[in-house]
């Protein structure tokens, strides 16, 4: 239809100089020979939008499933496939779920032993800087570094 449309319009644009089609269209019923060029294009858009509405995917997709039963069986295989791939993301978001949780309990459980080691190292650092101060005349030593990495390890 959209391809006799196209004919016609060229066909009624170019019908000024060309005899044979004006003579051909002659004994055509009246109502085809009193379209204009105007009223032949909307009809063709009118066609056009027709015939893409009805050629959506969602369409193409309910024809090929009516038609095509091994269509409707590769539909199947890719929709089992896609639920036990979302079965399987299920039980991996779980499992993460449960080893962050055993993570935080794992934190929880070495926080104290951690300020404990931390108060130790505190302790044997200012008896080294004793030591190391008596050793060279009395002076103030400061050892840096060490405790203050600890303590921000205890933060996190």
């Amino acid at each position: 239809l959209e391809a006799f449309l196209d004919q016609r319009i060229t066909e009624v644009e170019f019908s000024g100089s060309d005899v044979l089609s004006s003579n051909f269209f002659q004994d055509a019923p009246a109502i085809l020979q009193m379209q204009s060029t105007d009223s032949l294009k909307q009809m063709l858009n009118s066609t056009k939008s027709l015939s893409s509405q009805l050629m959506t995917t969602r369409l193409k997709h309910l024809f090929l499933i009516k038609s095509s039963p091994r269509y409707v069986d590769r539909l199947v295989e890719s929709l089992k496939s896609k639920l036990e791939t979302a079965e399987k993301m299920i039980d991996c978001q779980k499992a993460v779920k449960l080893k962050f949780q055993e993570a935080v309990e794992e934190e929880k459980a070495l926080d104290p032993k951690v300020k404990i080691i931390i108060d130790k190292t505190k302790i044997l650092l200012s008896e080294v800087e004793l030591d190391i101060s008596k050793r060279y005349k009395n002076r103030k030593v400061n050892i840096m570094g060490g405790l203050s990495a600890l303590q921000q390890i205890s933060v996190y």
